[in-house]
């Protein structure tokens, strides 16, 4: 009742100020308004807005002029001062924006002249807002864990309200529990706090987190048991062991077996037996849970009964088998034979014919047979000196008779357990015969040229009933070759080839002459060799000189191949002293006969000097060999600082090049030779005093250079002294023309690539990433960058990751992954986007701390300070179906930086004596043709980089110079390069016309010096 009685008295208040008019004089007053309007907002979210509509109306005769309207705190009109027509009306939006969670009530006032007083209207609202906890997971556990170590879990504590969520306090029942965190969470922010359990005794742990925030409370319930330190356990089966009765001089065996229950390894210190006769191997060590087979061998030495404890001693324990046996005599063969007679019938002379018979062994030792004799020697046979007891074998006897004759008589058989004999007999008969056949018996092979052959085939047949063999097959010269079968079986033919291959200019002829058993034969051969077409490889001109061309131009000359034979020309190659210098261009492999072709030969100078080289050329008809000379002379280059007035920071050197060398500069594979010598020529301008060299081309990106090179920038090292990075130590500075400063070159082809990136990239590869393998999203070795892993800095990797699915798609141990630079996340939870594997965009990142750490600029006990940890993830796969950050992976490798320490070592120079501040030289290439140019913008991208943390030459940019991105620790000095110049003269210094570019405000580009990007554009 009491709250309505209060709204009813507000709405009294209010009606009178929202209904009335008001004049001066009722009668004679000729200006007049009227105001209507209902401005109760109620309850609005904080940080939101909302509006609603006053009507001023005049209703004199006369315009009201409206001087002012003015609001509370909370309230704005959008229309405060202006004339209002008679009989018109204006109708004005008043905005409701609370900032705070209070009631906001008060005033409007306008001030006209249609009256003196001013006219109010009431105004409230209430701001809506509040901190909401929200927990996941719903509890924790930890499972089993051995004292006296730990394991830790991860809590999310996320707020999804709109004011900031003030974490109270987090308790656990439990000392074995530890929590850190830190206490405010963002509106819509996300924690993860880890929680440790770390069990002191042995039992079971149990409870609940309590969290107070002014969000909300909670209780997480949590469990975990501490378990035992492992420790082995010896089990043995069997106990026992019975071997019965073995033969004297024989053995047997039998097996137990070893087996560890407990948790840990099981050592073996040693076995031991009763007796010799009994004997073992055995493995030392048995894994927990494991076990291992013993084989216990048992050879008894004499007739008698043998028994004992074979002992075991081991850190699991002592155990021991019983073991039992008896030596008894040894067993006898016994001889039995079957069948007692063989029949081998009728077989022709010269063939032969095979039956069987077998010797068994009946007895319980083995056999052995002393001798098999037979009765002729038309009976052959082999055997085995050894049966098996209870076995036996086959043993088959050939009868081969050498005459037509009846043949008989007995086989005799002495063993070890006794003799037998099996009876034998046979006939031999007249042997059937082959017959040679020989088809056609010509061959004419015609003309055939000398190097090259011709085939013809004959045929061999066999009309007999026995199989024809071959012995001999003779040519009458060597020019023809053949290969033949030995064997040709009855009524069988054998196709022969014969191979013509003429030696000279001539006739041959001759019969081939054939021996066999079946009879002989001949063939007639007849050919004609003739002369073979060939090629002939003839050069001309056998020198060529190009005479004098400017360094870095290239000029070209011709000579021609040509064919003098009559057959085609095949070029196998075209040789050149050197490819760089003197290459050749393209040419057809090919010459038809009595053809020729013209060839380009090309000079290419990169120094002024003499130079001298050759062609070798390779060919079906020949060889020849041209000789190359030619000089290079200095040519239209220009290295020369800008004017004070147009540089006033001398921050810049140009570099001017003739159109052929800027040519070599965009081209993919000579760009880095080409910046070689253009490096070698800057330092004969300027002393060694820098620690890198920007070389910046001056073109935009629309001219396509960064498309045709593929990258926006690059950085070379060209030396290292800093040890426990992952980098050797290495100085190649003199390649470049430094004489041991310059510690790399970074060449950008685009102007303004210096502040839009990737300089900090660049700039960060001569420290890192190289403390430790990383991966990229394919699963293969992605070395230089920090790939898929949580570093989240200029060199890649993610800040904050999610898991979607553990065990994904069914497999074990593979979890599914959401990752991203950025905390922004939709209503599902999932981030909006994704992050790179090589970079994050630009200049935008600051360094990571790991980065900063090799770099020399953080040091390793803040890393420890701020419990650094570098999750790299592997066995990694990816599927970008699924939006931005997605991927698979099978295991995290994690380093704390004493890992990271005791893999590469110390850093040395350590932090306090690391080099922190270095100088930059900025050197424009561009080609002489070019009238257009942005010097400008170079100077002003090169001054913010090198400038204080919060320049803010670039407003809009969400970028960041080295100063910032190094936390204010590192800083580049990019000015006074005059001071450097080596013997300074006025005629050193260009005046330039400069023209300064407006640089679009566009989306950050990634470096491209790297392929590989993780899903689509990051912001």
């Amino acid at each position: 009742m009491r709250k309505f009685e209060v709204v009813f008295f507000a709405v009294l208040l209010i009606l009178p100020a929202l209904y009335c008019t008001k004049s001066k004089n009722e009668e004679r007053q000729t200006r007049e308004i009227a105001i209507s309007g209902e401005l109760d907002f109620g309850p609005v979210d904080v940080n939101t807005h909302t509006s609603k509509v006053v009507t001023i109306k005049s209703i004199g005769t006369k315009p009201v002029r409206i001087k002012s309207i003015t609001a509370p705190q909370g309230f704005s009109v959008d229309w405060s001062a202006g004339t209002i027509e008679a009989g018109s009306s204006k109708q004005v939006n008043v905005q409701f924006a609370p900032g705070q969670a209070i009631s906001y009530k008060g005033e409007i006032t306008i001030q006209s002249d249609a009256s003196a007083a001013a006219d109010k209207i009431q105004v409230s609202g209430e701001g809506k807002g509040q901190a909401v906890l929200s927990i996941s997971p719903a509890s924790l556990s930890f499972g089993d864990v051995w004292v006296g170590s730990f394991a830790t879990r991860m809590l999310t504590v996320s707020n999804t309200g709109n004011l900031p969520l003030t974490i109270n306090s987090i308790t656990a029942p439990d000392m074995a529990f530890t929590v850190l965190f830190i206490p405010t969470i963002a509106a819509k922010g996300i924690q993860e706090i880890p929680v440790k359990f770390s069990p002191l005794d042995v039992r079971a742990y149990s409870g609940a987190l309590s969290i107070s925030t002014n969000g909300g409370d909670a209780s997480i319930p949590f469990s975990g048991a501490g378990i035992p330190v492992p420790a082995p356990v010896l089990s043995v089966s069997p106990t026992s062991l019975s071997f019965g009765d073995i033969s004297v001089g024989s053995f047997t065996t039998k097996t137990f077996t070893i087996a560890n229950t407990g948790n840990a390894p099981l050592t073996i210190n040693s076995i031991t037996t009763p007796n010799a006769v009994f004997a073992l191997a055995f493995g030392t060590t048995v894994a927990a849970n494991s076990s291992q087979e013993i084989t216990v061998k048992f050879s008894p030495a004499a007739i008698q009964a043998y028994s004992g404890s074979l002992s075991i001693n081991s850190n699991g324990g002592n155990a021991s088998v019983s073991l039992s046996g008896a030596g008894i005599a040894a067993p006898a063969p016994v001889l039995s034979v079957s069948p007692s007679s063989l029949s081998f019938g009728n077989v022709a002379v010269g063939s032969f014919a095979t039956k069987t018979f077998t010797i068994s062994n009946t007895g319980n030792a083995p056999l052995t047979i002393n001798s098999i004799t037979t009765p002729n020697a038309v009976f052959a046979l082999n055997f085995g000196t050894t049966v098996a007891a209870n076995s036996s074998q086959e043993i088959t006897v050939k009868f081969s008779p050498a005459a037509i004759q009846a043949y008989s008589g007995s086989l005799s058989i002495n063993s070890n357990g006794g003799n037998a004999g099996v009876s034998l007999a046979g006939t031999g008969i007249a042997a059937p015969a082959p017959v040679l056949s020989v088809s056609p018996s010509s061959l004419s092979f015609g003309n055939v040229a000398v190097g090259s052959f011709a085939t013809k085939t004959f045929t061999i047949a066999n009309t007999g009933n026995a199989p024809l063999t071959i012995n001999s097959i003779t040519t009458p010269n060597a020019v023809f070759a053949l290969n033949f079968g030995t064997t040709v079986a009855a009524n069988s033919s054998q196709d022969i080839t014969v191979k013509f291959s003429p030696a000279a200019v001539q006739s041959y002829s001759g019969s081939l002459s054939i021996s066999s058993n079946g009879g002989n034969a001949s063939v007639s051969l007849a050919g004609t060799g003739i002369a073979a077409a060939a090629p002939v490889l003839n050069v001309s001109p056998l020198s060529l000189n190009f005479g004098a061309v400017t360094v870095g131009l290239q000029t070209t000359l011709e000579f021609t191949l040509s064919n003098t034979g009559n057959a085609p020309l095949t070029i196998t190659s075209i040789n050149t002293s050197d490819n760089n210098l003197f290459p050749i261009a393209n040419y057809q492999a090919t010459t038809p006969a009595g053809g020729s072709q013209k060839v380009t030969a090309t000079f290419t100078p990169r120094a002024a000097q003499a130079y001298s080289g050759y062609y070798t050329i390779s060919t079906n008809g020949g060889s020849a060999t041209i000789t190359l000379s030619g000089t290079g002379v200095a040519g239209s280059n220009k290295i020369a600082l800008l004017s004070s007035a147009d540089d006033p920071g001398s921050r810049l050197v140009e570099y001017v090049m003739p159109a052929s060398q800027y040519q070599g500069l965009i081209n993919p594979s000579t760009f880095s030779s080409e910046l070689q010598l253009i490096s070698k020529q800057v330092y004969e301008k300027v002393n060694d005093d820098f620690d890198f060299v920007f070389y910046v081309l001056d073109k935009p990106e629309s001219a396509g250079i960064v498309n045709q090179l593929g990258f926006y920038g690059i950085n070379i090292s060209t030396a290292n002294n800093v040890q426990g990075i992952g980098k050797g130590i290495f100085s190649n500075s003199s390649f470049w023309g430094s004489a041991g400063k310059l510690k790399s070159v970074m060449f950008f082809p685009l102007y303004d690539a210096i502040h839009r990136g990737p300089a900090l990239h660049e700039l960060c590869h001569n420290w890192a990433a190289y403390l430790c393998p990383t991966y990229a999203p394919d699963g293969s070795r992605y070395d230089g960058h920090w790939g898929v892993s949580n570093a989240g800095g200029q060199l890649g990797g993610f800040k904050y990751v999610r898991t979607v699915e553990q065990n994904s798609g069914g497999v074990a141990g593979k979890t599914k992954y959401q990752a991203s630079f950025f905390p922004a996340t939709n209503p599902d939870g999932s981030f909006t986007s994704g992050f790179g594997v090589n970079a994050n965009g630009g200049n935008y990142p600051v360094y990571s701390d790991v980065e900063l750490y090799a770099m020399g600029m953080k040091s390793a006990q803040e890393l420890r300070n701020s419990n650094f940890r570098l999750n790299i993830y592997t066995g990694c796969s990816y599927d970008n179906t699924f939006g931005a950050g997605y991927f698979w992976s099978t295991g995290i490798t994690s380093y704390t930086i004493d890992d990271l320490i005791a893999a590469k070592g110390q850093r040395v120079p350590d932090v306090a004596s690391s080099q922190k501040s270095f100088k930059v030289l900025t050197v424009v290439l561009t080609a002489e043709s070019e009238t257009v140019h942005h010097y400008a913008d170079i100077a002003k991208g090169v001054s913010w980089l090198s400038g204080a943390a919060d320049d803010n030459s670039y407003p809009g940019w969400s970028i960041s110079n080295f100063k910032k991105a190094t936390g204010g620790v590192g800083s580049l000095v990019t000015t006074g390069v005059k001071n450097s110049w080596k013997g300074q003269t006025l005629s050193a210094i260009k005046k330039v016309s400069l023209r300064a570019s407006p640089i679009p405000a566009k989306t950050i580009q990634v470096d491209k010096i790297d392929k590989k990007l993780l899903y689509g554009p990051l912001r």
